[in-house]
């Protein structure tokens, strides 16, 4: 079967001097499959760093899918509310001048105070009024109880029936950086309009400011602009 010659010491040669094909073909499956466990070995590394990479992105995604898409802009404002300048980015309000940002949080206080204390016939427009208010107050603070407890026993709907108020603000003033002290008229008319009494008063409002996390928060207070605590009396 082999083809055989005879060497010096008189023992065949296969192919080779001293190569038995046996012993060869075993040596090239054993180097076949050292090969294809080498392989097997990569590609589950390779798996695993690819699953490993999904779960990162994954995770990844999925928070900041879960952050705030809103990014609010603060604006300066007149007393009819026009807009008359735009700072930015309302997270960047710390870096904004001091004077732009009283003038700001001014602006939020007194028309918290004249849309709370105001009374009008139509009650539609009450209604608005009141809604303004509510998306100015900090949930369950203090200051949402007194109002709820203003609006009892104010019931500006019953009251509408008979006349209306209207509040005059003359006086507002910070006391700290989260307290202001406001000062204003009080009118109350008839359905004529004919005066039936003034009232002055002084109250003060503590409030804080919250970045809305979303576009339903931000339509209604743009700047996060909340009341936190809130008192006032009269004066004679």
């Amino acid at each position: 079967m082999f083809r055989t010659n005879d060497t010096s010491d008189g023992q065949p040669s296969y192919g080779g001097k001293g190569k038995n094909p046996f012993i060869a073909g075993r040596n090239e499956w054993d180097d076949r499959l050292m090969k294809l466990t080498k392989t097997s070995h990569a590609w589950k590394g390779f798996a695993f760093c690819l699953t490993l990479l999904c779960i990162v992105l994954v995770f990844g995604i999925t928070y900041i899918g879960s952050q705030s898409k809103i990014k609010p802009y603060m604006s300066v404002v007149d007393k009819t509310n026009y807009i008359v300048h735009v700072m930015g980015p309302a997270e960047e309000a710390a870096t904004l001048d001091e004077k732009i940002m009283k003038q700001i949080v001014q602006n939020e206080v007194r028309t918290f105070i004249e849309q709370l204390r105001t009374v009008i016939a139509d009650n539609h427009a009450q209604k608005k009024v009141m809604s303004y208010v509510y998306t100015r107050l900090a949930a369950r603070s203090s200051a949402s109880k007194f109002v709820g407890q203003f609006y009892a026993e104010r019931a500006p709907f019953k009251y509408a029936e008979i006349g209306t108020v209207s509040a005059q603000i003359y006086s507002a003033l910070p006391l700290s950086e989260k307290v202001w002290q406001i000062e204003w008229d009080e009118t109350e008319r008839n359905l004529a309009g004919e005066i039936l009494k003034k009232t002055r008063y002084k109250g003060i409002v503590t409030y804080e400011i919250s970045i809305p996390e979303s576009i339903e928060e931000a339509n209604k207070n743009a700047i996060g602009f909340y009341v936190t605590n809130l008192t006032w009396s009269t004066q004679e």
